[in-house]
């Protein structure tokens, strides 16, 4: 079962190494703490990244598919495995916070 991607701490694919650098997500909920870090949600964003050769090509990325069911101030939480907006996908997740669906 997947675990919650919490900022600064879980990352993204990075399109399995073709692009640079793999990221970490850059807004999250403000008040609620997964593991002492800050959650993310769909909608929340990733910050932009580039192809190896330096073309930017992602430059708006976002948290695009998560959980049906679980909420975190308002937004429906985004876990390892889930979609981001530039068809990347989320790395890692929390090992011990999970959420089935």
């Amino acid at each position: 079962m997947p675990g919650i991607v919490r900022a600064l701490t879980d990352s993204d694919l990075g399109h399995g190494g073709t692009f640079s650098p793999i990221t970490k997500p850059s807004s999250t909920a403000i008040k609620t703490k997964i593991n002492g870090q800050s959650p993310v949600r769909i909608g929340d964003s990733y910050p932009s990244h580039t192809l190896i050769s330096g073309e930017d090509v992602h430059p708006i990325r976002a948290a695009s598919t998560g959980s049906s069911k679980v909420k975190i101030e308002g937004s429906f939480v985004h876990r390892a495995t889930d979609s981001i907006s530039c068809g990347d996908t989320a790395a890692t997740g929390s090992d011990d916070v999970i959420v089935n669906s």
